[in-house]
């Protein structure tokens, strides 16, 4: 088989653990931990599939099948809509606000839609990348250790971000005098 299909097919996988995150999700004693678990591993595929994608030539090898739309769809599910329903099904948000974490989801679709979201000769993001899956973390840690409000403050201000006309490092594409911080920073 040509390794440039098989590229799409590592990209594709993807989908297995964010299945498996919304199955841990629904379950009545969700485990978080488990749900945060399965989201690392579809990051995992996500930071090596770009670069293979690359090296292979996809574009030129096995240009039937779009990976970008392959690569965006599950970048939404895995890097937005999952850790953000995971904020709200834990109510780590104050009472009654769980479901602002929608505004998150729009702003997210809104920026992944966004003709300029990634500048990939300048290895930069147009306003705040979607990371809800590392925010998830945090979020989970405010509203235990702080207080709720603060998950809540921060999110909304994240989702304005998302939105908004500022760059932010892309870890896997940074300059190479950057790239090793932002790594630092995203994982």
């Amino acid at each position: 088989m040509n390794p440039a299909y098989l590229v799409h097919l590592l990209t594709a996988s993807g989908v297995i653990p964010a299945a498996l995150a919304v199955r841990e999700l629904v379950q009545p004693d969700c485990d978080p931990r488990i749900v945060f678990a399965y989201l690392l591993l579809a990051t995992l595929i996500d930071a090596v599939d770009g670069p293979l994608a690359r090296r292979f030539d996809v574009k030129q090898n096995a240009g039937s099948i779009d990976g970008r739309v392959i690569d965006d769809l599950l970048d939404y599910l895995t890097f937005a809509f999952i850790p953000l329903m995971l904020i709200w099904r834990m109510q780590w948000m104050p009472a009654g606000l769980g479901f602002t974490v929608t505004f998150a989801m729009v702003a997210s679709l809104l920026g992944f839609a966004h003709q300029h979201a990634k500048d990939e000769s300048r290895g930069v993001f147009r306003g705040f990348p979607s990371y809800w899956n590392l925010y998830a973390i945090y979020a989970g840690a405010f509203s235990t250790q702080i207080s709720p409000w603060l998950t809540a403050i921060t999110l909304w201000v994240l989702t304005v971000l998302t939105v908004s006309p500022v760059w932010v490092l892309y870890p896997n594409l940074a300059p190479r005098r950057w790239k090793m911080a932002s790594l630092g920073i995203v994982f």
